[in-house]
């Protein structure tokens, strides 16, 4: 309520501003572009000179200043690479003045053609915006071989990629990882497809769509809260940016692991039409995407790797388990955009934006595991072991899944003098389906088998071998113990409403504006999973019936006879018939996994902003009031009475909280090439859907009740930042420079731990649970640096560096733990360098990629040398385009250059919990505009 009265009196206020502006006042209306119009200047920074007035153009080129009074003006507008350009206008009382600053003629070559093509855009915008963002465009990711949004975002400084099979797919932004920050696609926030997780996946989401990515680490009150790490705008494009245009290209991307080349292809239209009397005031625009990646990766895992005596006393470490895997992937990405704006007049502005992208993903997984837990030691030592009386288990498996990501928003703004209303009414769906899923285990006992380091050519993997291959490779010696038949379905949309006004206001002679509004979002999501173990098969099967044909082109060891699935699909259409599935996994894996949920989400918030002077601050207060709905289920597990088949009932909760969030920044101009930026917000994050859902696992055995539950109870964690950033822009080059701090202060943190002991658990032995809490911080130094070097003779004058590096550093407190930990996935250090040459019609990019070690999970609470680490990579990829014909490009692009494996290690980087090997791509093709 109190909130709402402040609201109420910022309104009171802004009306009795009003008499301010009695007398008749003109306006300003204008565009930033090219000397032939093919190029807008969004970003450039427009001032009223003698005044503190300015603004900076929308991604037009557009700019507008209202309420001024009649007289002669002169405008200064500036944009990074770019000599300042000063115009003369004149504003008559009542009317409005349009206004076209065209800038010199030759900065259609330079800023439409090669790597620097919008690369001032970008950093303009950074220049332009109060807080602190970074911003990708268009152009710019095409200088880079990356597939998708997320591994496009590796190049931003402070930020670093989760992987899956070696593509990018989260984005974790300044430590904090993808569950804790938000995406929106055209202002629309975007659901995640995952079951449990509220991440997005952005590697769904083709980089063909793109126009510019915006990355804001640092909030604005108008920003939803829930970003920790920060925020990723995806805009795609608009006609009115790319006028009457048509592009195509087509490429094959060959993968060297698997030996084929994967089709790619593209179409991108845009279109200008008059309608009324108007000139080119409707657009139309529509692009279409489509990429079919065939590759493969070999992999080798193990499980925890516990200490082991020996005879004289030592201590080694021993793994429980380790697996060779065998991975063969198709991954098609189909996607499409199609955006119709409508400008009537230079007062109002309407606008249907729409993005679909999709993600089919067939996997096929061939894995053998050597389990080393219950055999017997025949000789163990640092550099390997070997065991008698083992077991090898060989499985197969085939996945087929489809990721779905889809937004459509209708909204538009009004002008009314020196107010602005924007609105947007907006609906996104994602999901996930996998109709498919078989697999199958075989195990064979009483093997003598070993592991060992010495023949790991320099890896840290271990080789997994067998020292009696005629026992080991025996297929009749494994025995069918598994059938696996999964369906799963997980959907998410969410709706939502949002309503702001802007009021342009003079705080004596000192310009700013004042903003408020309220928006509303409404999330449905369920889950729906459909697991059935088949244990009992009417007949004795084994890898005779099932092996495929010939060797498997296995680095990593001797891989030996496999698991086909395509046998494996025959054979279960033919006995499938006959098998019995196990009831406690049906029930567990299947009613007891379902959930379904409802979030509804309410905010508003006011913000004011002034300029006096070099000083713009700005202030503001958000709030959010969340309410969740939830339904799941509890499974109870008694094996001390009856047969032990779980009895599942439904199980639901609700929860509700409000939270509040100041927000203050300010930025201080030193001069024409000197910034400084100063940031205190705070945000928070909400807890995931698993860890807060209604869901309960109780086991009864022995006289002992243990649980795994959901807290539906869980609240948010909160985190209080603070930025602090100098910059430098170039006057006349396409250069800039920045260094930035920034700390994070994080209280009610999330953990898991045992509650037993506590209600409504006062009676049980275990109850593994995520709760509120425990508290971290996380500081980091961000470093950022781009040159062109026009200044250079010919034809060095051609080159262009862009380099960045970012040093983070975490602490988090655990309930199980005397030594805090740092955040998962935070890595120490990041960096990138890349070195681009445009030359005629040539343009190459050399690029590298840092990423530092970092920790991921905790495998065993008490145990600190269990815990696992992600090992530093550091990938090399090369881009380069020809220009045979203004209108013909050829493209020749290769991507992980140094073959980076992925490596993660338990304790110690000599024992390996996953070993992945990718090889390299090799990308060519043509690309047409017209």
């Amino acid at each position: 309520m109190h909130f709402f009265r402040l609201i109420l009196t910022a309104l009171l206020l802004t009306i009795s501003m009003n008499a301010l502006a009695q007398q008749p006042t003109g306006r300003i209306t204008g565009t930033v572009e090219s000397a032939t119009e093919s190029f807008k200047f969004q970003g450039a920074t427009v001032r009223i000179v003698g005044t503190d007035r300015r603004t900076a153009t929308d991604r037009d080129g557009r700019f507008r200043f209202s309420g001024l009074a009649a007289g002669d003006y002169e405008l200064r507008v500036e944009y990074v690479g770019v000599p300042a350009k000063t115009v003369s206008v004149s504003v008559a009382a009542g009317e409005a003045t349009e206004l076209a600053v065209a800038l010199d003629q030759d900065l259609d070559r330079i800023m439409v053609v090669g790597q620097k093509a919008r690369q001032g855009a970008a950093l303009s915008r950074e220049r332009a915006a109060i807080n602190n963002i970074n911003v990708l465009s268009a152009d710019a990711i095409g200088q880079f071989p990356d597939n998708n949004v997320a591994e496009a975002l590796q190049r931003v400084s402070g930020l670093s990629l989760e992987r899956d099979q070696g593509e990018g797919r989260f984005a974790i932004i300044r430590g904090a990882n993808a569950n804790f920050n938000t995406t929106t696609v055209n202002g629309l926030r975007i659901p995640g497809p995952e079951d449990d997780s509220r991440a997005v996946n952005l590697d769904v989401v083709s980089s063909d769509l793109v126009d510019s990515v915006e990355i804001s680490k640092s909030l604005m009150p108008d920003q939803d809260a829930d970003a920790v790490g920060g925020n990723i705008e995806i805009s795609t494009l608009s006609g009115f940016d790319l006028g009457n245009s048509l592009r195509a290209s087509v490429e094959g991307s060959y993968n060297e692991k698997l030996e084929k080349t994967s089709p790619r292809a593209s179409l991108t239209g845009t279109r200008l039409l008059s309608v009324g009397n108007g000139v080119d005031n409707l657009a139309i625009s529509g692009s279409v995407n489509y990429f079919d990646r065939t590759f493969a990766v070999d992999n080798v895992e193990a499980g925890i790797w516990p200490e082991f005596e020996l005879a004289d006393g030592s201590v080694v470490r021993v793994p429980e388990a380790a697996e060779q895997r065998d991975y063969e992937l198709s991954r098609e990405r189909v996607g499409g955009v199609f955006n119709v704006e409508f400008r009537p007049d230079d007062q109002a502005q309407y606008y249907l934006r729409t993005l679909y992208s999709e993600f089919s993903d067939n996997e096929i997984e061939l894995e053998h595991e050597y389990i080393f837990e219950d055999a017997t030691p025949v000789e163990i030592s640092a550099d390997g072991g070997l065991f008698s009386d083992g077991e090898v288990e060989r499985r197969g498996k085939e996945t087929t899944a489809t990721r779905e990501i889809f937004s459509l928003s209708v909204g538009g703004e009004n002008n009314f003098d020196r107010w602005l209303v924007d609105y947007q009414a907006g609906y996104a769906e994602a999901s996930t389906s996998e109709p498919f899923s078989l697999g199958t285990a075989l195990i064979a006992e009483g093997l003598d088998i070993g592991y060992d380091f010495t023949g790991s050519g320099g890896r840290e993997a271990p080789n997994l071998f067998g020292t009696d291959l005629g026992s080991l490779e025996d297929l009749t010696a494994y025995e069918l113990d598994l059938v696996e038949l999964e369906s799963d379905e997980t959907q998410e949309e969410e709706l939502s409403l949002a309503l702001n006004f802007t009021r342009e206001l003079s705080w004596g002679n000192n310009p700013g504006r004042l903003k408020f509004g309220a928006k509303v979002r409404s999330r449905e999501k369920f889950n729906d999973a459909n697991n059935s173990n088949f244990v009992d098969f009417g007949g004795d099967f084994t890898l005779a019936d099932l092996a495929g044909p010939g060797e498997r082109d296995y680095p990593l060891g001797r891989f030996g006879p496999y698991v086909s699935t395509s046998v494996l699909r025959d054979f279960y259409r033919a006995n499938g018939a006959d098998f019995e599935i196990d009831p406690v996994d049906f029930l567990l894996d299947s009613e007891g996994e379902d959930y379904s949920l409802e979030e509804d989400i309410y905010s508003a918030y006011v913000m004011t902003d002034v300029t006096f002077g070099q000083l713009d601050l700005l202030a503001g207060l958000r709030v959010e009031s969340t309410d969740i709905s939830q339904s799941g289920f509890r499974a109870i597990v008694n094996e001390d009475a009856g047969d032990g088949i779980p009895t599942i009932e439904p199980f639901s909760a609700d929860n509700d909280y409000t939270d509040f969030f100041p927000n203050l920044q300010a930025l201080y101009t030193i001069n024409n090439n000197w910034q400084l930026r100063a940031a205190y917000t705070r945000s928070m994050g909400r807890p995931g859907f698993e860890d807060a859902g209604a869901r309960q696992v109780v086991e009864i055995e022995g006289g002992e009740t243990v649980a795994e539950i959901g807290n539906p109870d869980l609240k948010p964690f909160y985190s209080n930042n603070f930025d602090l950033e100098l910059s430098y822009f170039d006057d006349g080059a396409l250069g800039a420079a920045s260094v930035g701090i920034f700390y994070k202060d994080i209280e009610d943190f999330f953990v898991s731990t045992n509650i037993a002991g506590q209600p409504p658990f006062e009676d049980f032995d275990e109850v593994s649970a995520v709760v509120n809490g425990d508290q971290g911080e996380i500081f980091g130094v961000e470093l950022n640096y781009i040159q062109e070097f026009a200044f250079l003779p010919a034809p060095f004058d051609g080159l262009l560096l862009l380099a960045n590096y970012t040093w983070i550093d975490s602490e988090a407190e655990v309930p199980f733990r005397d030594s805090k930990l740092p955040f998962p996935q935070q890595s120490d250090n990041i960096a990138n360098i890349a070195l681009g040459y445009d030359g005629g019609p040539v343009s190459l990019r050399l690029a590298l990629n840092h990423r530092g070690e970092y920790f991921d999970e905790i495998e065993e609470e008490d145990d600190p040398s269990q815990d696992r680490y992600v090992s530093a990579e550091t990938r090399l990829d090369f881009t380069s385009k020809y220009q045979f014909t203004e209108t013909v490009t050829g493209i020749l692009n290769v991507s992980n250059i140094t073959d980076e494996p992925f490596y993660a290690f338990l304790g110690d980087k000599r024992f390996a919990n996953q070993y992945d090997e990718f090889g390299r791509t090799v990308e060519f093709g043509l690309e047409v505009r017209f």
